[in-house]
């Protein structure tokens, strides 16, 4: 059986995926380039994730709230705690081959979820006041997790057993894995900058060249070019780049200051978007070299999150929920199946 068009054409295997990928529904009120608040009510969000094999479902962690589902793109939420003990949610992450699979980071460990949320069981002693979290794409049961003075654990069975990884960064409030090297990560910190390892967290090493702000709060790796990193800093500070993989670093344009999360476009990682917190969100199409803010519709300023997939972007808010914002038109691209 071929797979054509509405043209007669014959659409390749990557093609159809994409078109399917790009045609899922998207939240019945987000607007294209404007926000729409989605909910949770009155949730004060730290952590969001997007389901890798199905975007309509997202995860919202939440300050005292614990986890908030939704399974059609923000327009209705549940919570989901069953067997979470703490309430505190800094940090989610998703397993990209199995997505029933996802950790949760709280101030009283790393949590994990076998079913979608639907129950979750406490991990390996190990790390308590989780802030980050990042599991390896090529290998997901290895994962990382972030704390707050206690540096940077490590777990190689999904969870069950965590080790202490090597001296260097504490006070950790981002971690991001180079999807082209993973034993390559780096964490950011608060008052230390930038660590870098290239050995899965044996050795880290300081990688602070021309960042003249240490309080690093947010991560983001260009996925076609892993030299390529941005560094969202607070207290004042920007967005830096890297273009030598860490190795120094620059300030970018002007516009966004205490950024607390950054996203970059799947489909055009030279588009990305900076979260602040208080000036709400920022959008730079050219590396970061130019920003301009995007807050049209959005009613809390006070950014805590960012989740992007090929055509939604989502922001977490201090006390606002989540916002939705379509930042792509979507490609209809109508199937017909016929046979030889």
């Amino acid at each position: 059986m071929e797979r054509t068009s509405i043209f007669g054409k014959i659409l390749p295997i990557g093609l159809l995926v994409l078109a399917m990928s790009l045609s899922q529904p998207l939240p019945v009120s987000a607007g294209f380039n404007a926000w729409t608040s989605i909910g949770p009510e009155g949730g004060w969000i730290y952590a969001l994730a997007i389901d890798p094999l199905n975007p309509n479902t997202l995860y919202a962690g939440t300050y005292g709230g614990g986890v908030f589902k939704s399974t059609n793109g923000g327009a209705t939420w549940s919570a989901v705690n069953s067997g979470l003990t703490t309430l505190f949610v800094w940090a989610l992450t998703i397993d990209p081959t199995n997505s029933d699979m996802l950790y949760a980071g709280t101030f009283g460990g790393v949590f994990k979820s076998m079913n979608g949320g639907a129950n979750w069981s406490a991990t390996g002693a190990g790390p308590t006041n989780v802030l980050a979290l990042a599991i390896d794409p090529t290998a997901p049961t290895t994962l990382y997790a972030g704390t707050y003075g206690g540096g940077v654990f490590k777990s190689t069975n999904g969870g069950a057993n965590w080790s202490a990884t090597g001296a260097g960064p504490t006070n950790v409030w981002a971690l991001a894995i180079d999807p082209t090297a993973p034993n390559t990560l780096y964490a950011g910190t608060e008052g230390g900058g930038v660590f870098k390892s290239t050995n899965g967290g044996t050795n880290w090493s300081a990688v602070n060249t021309g960042l003249t702000y240490l309080n690093v709060r947010a991560l983001a790796i260009n996925p076609n070019d892993s030299n390529t990193l941005y560094a969202g800093t607070y207290y004042g500070g920007g967005v830096f780049k890297s273009t030598d993989g860490g190795a120094s670093w620059s300030a970018t344009g002007a516009g966004p200051t205490n950024v607390w999360a950054l996203a970059i476009d799947p489909l055009n990682p030279n588009t990305l978007y900076a979260g602040t917190y208080g000036g709400g969100v920022f959008k730079s199409t050219d590396g970061g070299a130019t920003w301009s803010a995007i807050n049209n519709g959005l009613n809390n300023v006070y950014v805590n999150a960012l989740a992007i997939d090929s055509t939604m972007l989502y922001a977490g808010t201090y006390y606002g929920g989540a916002f939705a914002l379509q930042h792509r038109a979507k490609i209809f691209l109508p199937l017909v199946l016929r046979n030889p």
